[in-house]
């Protein structure tokens, strides 16, 4: 509803997934589209994590800095979004943000925290990063605090969008998912900020101690919280890391502080966050725990039978936008390297053993070593002791297997010192070509399946959590949904059986299939891979200035209404006119930002890649090999220097991804016998928004084409 009245025919709810700077440029690409399609007008819920959560607070500061300055000169709401249309979207958040994006800002300040200091100014390096995120939003006049005026002002403005933002993190206290944001509750009740899975109403005067809490949380603490990936950060603890609290003699003020801390805990005085995708990496579980709500609201206010179709009730179309990997194992893990240690030479060198020297990492990393925490050094020196001196072999056995130090923590990892384990300790290797083999089996086997593991992971999630969403937007009333699923994915358009959202998206098993007696005869052409795709939406964008006449006319029109459809299809058409043409091309009918942006990115991938098949590069094969590259874009925290990258392998005898495609910073660092190509400085991040920007438009004429031609 509206603040005249009025009730929305139609909402947009945004996701964006986690996945470093790639989805935080991804992103970015998204949400410029559907600005330039006049859509983020109608977007009233967004919902980040990791990654997504930094575009998702600059787009929410900058915007509410333009309402609060707004209500502050006493200026027209109407103006002040017009402003925002028209100027204020590109100059206060799309470039200072792109700027951003262009910049080693966080790693730098990472990089430099990570050298030694004195112990009394060591800090954690997350909440580092936290204080880089608080500088830039203080460097371009945002608001900084979940409570400031500006946000309060976009959250009165009930004409103004979004209604509920939210940056998501997991509790590992519960291993929950833990939420920070902001929600307008409807018409009858009060506005609210949101912690965990709680409401506290906003208090205009923040009398309210709970209010005055939250209201004092900084942004940038909560996005932090929400990118604190495992491994490169430790936990933020909320509320300590959060808010300095001055030591206070007031026994009552102490009190009432805690006990507000347990009920936003739940019953804990502190839990640990680290980042959202450990739980949901789609961002999705908030999306959908606000629609819900807004049907409520809505059934109760319409008086409408919640299990029943009803035209009364506004459409929302779930934009899930997917930065997550799709290849988990094909870059980090080589299934041909030997797992077993090769026989040492008769007579090492002092060479040979200078060589073997950086493997001792590798033995760092074994099961033993990585006991580092409960006394790396004395327990293997008691190992060696237990194996080598016989008559103190059962005594300190015994006090091992016992001890709270080293036996008790040993036994809560599942490790039992028994004298095979004792025996396997006290004989090291005793070659360098053994020390560099299990160096080698430690740290590029061993910690080499975890990164696999965990995507895999993220890669099983994502498919169940989009399936239980179809299935459950599909099925409503018989088959008659006012929810729809929209998969904004980066590797919507690149090539690869994974690529295709048909191939995953209704399974729960992989189903069985008959052996192919004839692989040749499914040999994927990368460049062609996407045919199939551009075929399904073609009535749409054949003659984009012209509608289709062979499809149900009122969901044309509503189609063009809710998801600017017509807008889709010119911007489309522009998009082929760059692939067609990246040196010149054609002149733009809607916002020329779009393609002053496309241009330069499918200009030098072009040139890069060199002709193909005697021709260059371009049309479809240009716009598959742009969303292959931003597919294997790395999940960093920057992606300035990325600039030399190495196309993905095909089976010419099938329709598999043999090797992933990467993208290095230095050209040392490819391996042999790989096709490099190099790029300018800065252009990865300009891909990744490009990719963001082509993908999002694919996507709207393919839900559109679907809905039109089931």
């Amino acid at each position: 509803m509206t603040q005249t009245g009025i009730p929305r025919t139609s909402t947009i709810a945004l996701s964006i997934s986690g996945g470093g700077h790639r989805a935080a440029a991804f992103g970015l690409g998204t949400i410029a589209l559907l600005q330039e399609l006049k859509l983020m007008e109608k977007v009233g819920v967004i919902s980040t994590v990791s990654g997504g959560s930094l575009v998702g607070s600059f787009y929410l500061c900058a915007k509410a800095r333009t309402i609060g300055e707004a209500e502050l000169a006493g200026q027209d709401m109407a103006l002040a979004l017009a402003s925002w249309k028209a100027e204020g979207f590109r100059s206060l958040f799309f470039e200072p943000f792109r700027t951003f994006l262009h910049s080693r800002t966080l790693a730098e300040q990472l990089v430099k925290d990570l050298l030694p200091l004195p112990l009394d100014k060591r800090e954690k390096l997350i909440r580092s990063a936290a204080q880089r995120v608080q500088s830039l939003l203080e460097q371009h006049d945002y608001p900084t605090r979940l409570g400031d005026q500006a946000v309060r002002a976009l959250l009165k403005s009930h004409d103004c969008l979004p209604d509920h933002v939210f940056f998501n993190a997991a509790n590992l206290t519960s291993l929950d998912l833990f939420r920070f944001g902001v929600t307008r509750q409807g018409d009858d009740k009060h506005d609210c900020f949101v912690v965990n899975n709680v409401l506290i109403p906003v208090d205009p005067n923040l009398s309210e101690p709970a209010s005055e809490l939250v209201a004092g949380l900084r942004i940038a603490d909560c996005v932090a919280a929400s990118f604190c990936f495992p491994l490169g950060f430790e936990p933020l603890v909320f509320p300590d890391d959060f808010q300095k609290v001055e030591p206070t003699r007031n026994r009552q003020e102490q009190l009432q502080r805690e006990a507000i801390v347990r009920r936003l805990c739940h019953g804990h005085l502190a839990v640990a966050l680290m980042d959202g995708g450990l739980y949901d990496n789609l961002g999705l579980a908030s999306l959908e725990v606000t629609i819900r709500a807004i049907r409520e609201t809505e059934d109760k206010r319409l008086g409408i039978d919640p299990s029943k179709a009803d035209t009364r009730r506004q459409q929302i179309y779930v934009f899930a936008t997917d930065v997550d990997n799709i290849q988990p194992a094909n870059k980090s893990l080589d299934p041909h390297k030997p797992t077993q240690p090769n026989v040492a030479p008769p007579v090492p060198g002092l060479t040979d053993w200078l060589e073997a020297l950086p493997s001792i990492t590798g033995l760092l990393l074994s099961p033993l070593m990585v006991l580092g925490a409960f006394g790396t050094l004395p327990l293997v020196l008691l190992l060696w002791l237990t194996a080598r001196l016989p008559l103190l072999r059962s005594p300190l056995l015994r006090w091992l297997q016992t001890s709270p130090r080293f036996g008790r923590p040993l036994l809560e990892l599942g490790i039992v010192l028994s004298p095979e384990l004792i025996a396997a300790a006290a004989n090291p290797p005793t070659s360098p070509l053994e020390l560099k083999d299990v160096g080698q089996l430690w740290a590029g086997r061993r910690m080499a399946e975890l990164l696999p593991a965990f995507n895999g992971y993220l890669k099983r999630t994502r498919n169940l959590t989009y399936q239980f969403l179809s299935y459950k937007y599909r099925s409503f009333d018989g088959g008659n949904p006012n929810t729809f699923l929209l998969r904004n994915l980066i590797f919507q358009l690149a090539p690869g059986r994974d690529c295709d959202p048909a191939t995953n998206l209704d399974e729960l098993t992989r189903p069985l299939e008959p052996y192919a007696h004839q692989a040749s005869e499914k040999c994927l052409d990368p460049d062609r891979w996407i045919q199939a795709k551009l075929d399904a939406i073609a009535f749409l964008t054949s003659e984009p200035q012209t509608p289709p006449t062979d499809v149900d006319a009122e969901l044309l029109t509503k189609l063009q209404t809710d998801l600017a459809l017509d807008q889709a299809r010119l911007c489309w058409s522009e998009i082929e006119a760059v692939m067609n043409n990246p040196a010149s091309p054609a002149a733009s009918a809607t916002d020329p930002t779009m393609l002053r942006l496309l241009q330069p990115v499918a200009l030098a991938v072009q040139q890069a890649w060199g002709p193909h098949e005697g021709k260059t590069l371009g049309g479809q094969h240009l716009l598959s090999r742009i969303c292959e590259m931003a597919t294997n874009l790395p999940t960093t925290l920057w992606l300035e220097d990325y600039c030399f990258y190495v196309p993905s392998r095909y089976d010419p005898m099938g329709d598999a991804l043999v090797v992933q495609g990467g993208w290095f910073v230095e050209a040392s660092l490819v391996p042999a016998n790989r096709r490099v190509l190099k790029f300018q400085v800065g252009l990865a991040v300009d891909l990744a928004i490009a990719a963001g920007v082509i993908n999002t438009c694919f996507n709207i004429l393919e839900f559109s084409a679907s809905v039109l031609r089931p």
